[in-house]
């Protein structure tokens, strides 16, 4: 009788941690998801100010062809300044946390992980 009150405890837990792994899980897909609508809508900014950087460094290369630069001096001058270069840095807070826990599996809440 013992010997199967043991065994029915050791079923019961490993039931009980399956549990707590599926949510776990649940919870970081729920995290990629964020983190992957939120490289999107960083990405949509992206290619737009890319596209209007391009229209405005296609009016200094016909500034700058044109035979008195000096007349136009302020616009290069403008224009220049404002073509900068921007990278797009991926949201991977999810997948760092992952990593974060195969080194330190104790620790397991994404979202306190999300508040640092």
């Amino acid at each position: 009788m013992l010997f199967l009150a043991i065994t029915l405890g050791f079923f019961v837990e490993n039931q009980r941690e399956h549990m707590v792994e599926h949510q776990r899980e649940l919870q970081y897909m729920r995290s990629m998801i964020e983190d992957l609508k939120s490289d999107t809508a960083e990405l949509t900014d992206h290619i737009r100010l890319r596209r209007e950087r391009d229209l405005m460094i296609d009016s200094l290369i016909y500034l700058l062809s044109q035979p008195d630069i000096n007349a136009n001096g302020n616009s290069i001058y403008y224009l220049g300044r404002i073509y900068q270069f921007f990278s797009q840095r991926p949201n991977n807070t999810t997948i760092e946390k992952l990593r974060w826990l195969a080194a330190y599996p104790q620790y397991g809440n994404i979202e306190q992980y999300h508040g640092l």
